[in-house]
């Protein structure tokens, strides 16, 4: 089966990710909603990573920094909808479900790291964790977003209009 890739490779710390993330949104009709549900996870990342931040430091959300001068949550919901805009409801709860359930295991996979017994509180390592892993993958989702948009609305789109029957 024929693919176009659209690939970008987001800087990550090895707390979150060995090596680099690969962010593809790939045109196979078979696969669309499977990737689009990728692309979800992302940002389910970043809101589960938020909250975990959030409730160590009610600060972390706003020491976040956009190009657009928008806050997280905006960031977040904007995506979300540019990805499942055009999904019937059956496909956006499908695909809604999976990224969700993914994202959480993802985040509750990073919960364990708090476990290690090198004499540090929880609260201190919950914060350096959010400093140097949590902040910059957050913000290397939203710097690839902006920089590469008009790429990603268009990838998005070729992905909606071959996968799904209208």
């Amino acid at each position: 089966m024929l693919e176009q890739r659209f690939s970008i490779m987001l800087p990550a710390t090895a707390a979150v990710v060995a090596g680099f993330l690969i962010l593809t949104v790939s045109v196979a009709k078979a696969a669309d909603l499977v990737h689009l549900s990728d692309l979800l996870i992302y940002v389910f990342t970043m809101e589960q990573f938020n909250l975990l931040c959030t409730a160590n430091n009610a600060a972390f959300r706003d020491e976040l920094s956009f190009a657009k001068g928008w806050h997280f949550i905006d960031y977040s919901k904007h995506m979300k909808e540019e990805i499942i805009t055009g999904l019937s409801s059956e496909q956006t709860s499908v695909a809604v479900q999976s990224a969700a359930q993914r994202a959480r295991e993802k985040a509750r996979s990073r919960l364990k790291i708090f476990d290690s017994p090198d004499g540090l509180s929880t609260e201190t390592r919950v914060r350096r964790w959010c400093e140097s892993a949590a902040k910059p993958y957050i913000q290397s989702v939203i710097n690839m977003h902006d920089g590469h948009h008009e790429v990603w609305v268009q990838a998005l789109n070729q992905a909606k209009q071959e996968g799904f029957p209208r």
